[in-house]
This record gives structure tokens, sequence and C-alpha cells, in this order.
């Protein structure tokens, strides 16, 4: 049994798509150290006095590096919990 030629034959598939709503986790991660690194170094440039407080703990030789690396994670963990709460909400 063939088609008759004069039909038009729809050559498109349907596909059912699933979408996610689960948000990504390393993008948020990513955004978040790259935002809490950036805070990191604006206070490592605040004035001598100004950083001392903010940092007693902290004497190493690159205080640039450590509020960096510092800032960077709470940033991470700060994003990842926002990740948390959004993806919990939608459900």
């Amino acid at each position: 049994m063939s088609e008759p030629e004069n039909e038009p034959v729809d050559e498109r598939e349907q596909r059912v798509v699933r979408v996610r709503r689960a948000p990504r986790y390393f993008p948020f991660a990513l955004t978040g150290f790259a935002l809490g690194a950036v805070l990191g170094l604006v206070v490592a440039q605040l004035p001598p006095e100004q950083v001392d407080t903010i940092g007693k703990q902290l004497n190493t030789r690159s205080p640039e590096m450590t509020f960096v690396l510092l800032f960077g994670l709470i940033g991470v963990l700060l994003a990842l919990g926002l990740a948390l709460l959004l993806e919990r909400r939608r459900h």
C-alpha cells in the first residue's frame, strides 16, 4: 500500500521534550566565586587600617589572594544556597 502521490508528506517528527526546571549548580557556583573574588579584591585595596579590622587573623604575604579566596568561597556557598532555595521553591 503506497501513499498517493498527490498528498504532501509531513517529514517533521513530533518529539516529546522534557524541560529541566532545576537550576544548574556549576554556573551558580562560578558566578558566586567571581562576585566574591571581585569583592575580595575591593576589600584588599582598602586602606590598611580597615583591612586589619576585617582580617586580623590573616597574616600572609599576599593579602589580595587571601581575600580573593576567602570571599570567593563565601560567594560560592551563598550562590549554591540560592540555587537550592530556587529549586525547592519550584517543587
